[in-house]
């Protein structure tokens, strides 16, 4: 079975360059749709990553703040989401 895009990052040695901690799981987005969700902390700053799994759409956003990479994260998934569903 291949991997999704979010199981990738995982294996992306770059990318788990410098990280100070890991948390994933899953997100109520709506009543009927639950993401997927990575995030990366290093240093400086945090890397926030969602996933829809059913349309294969992954978003991240970068912040200083760990809130604010999440609620860019989540702006950003809102756009490409409701794009799809139109």
């Amino acid at each position: 079975m291949e991997k999704t895009k979010l199981e990738k990052l995982l294996d992306d040695e770059e990318v788990l360059k410098g990280i100070t901690a890991i948390d994933s799981g899953m997100k109520v987005y709506r009543p009927d749709k639950v993401l997927d969700y990575l995030v990366l902390s290093y240093k400086d700053y945090h890397v926030a990553y969602l996933y829809d799994f059913e349309r294969d759409i992954l978003v991240d956003a970068k912040a200083k703040k760990l809130e604010d990479a999440q609620e860019l994260a989540v702006e950003k998934i809102e756009k490409k989401l409701n794009r799809n569903y139109h």
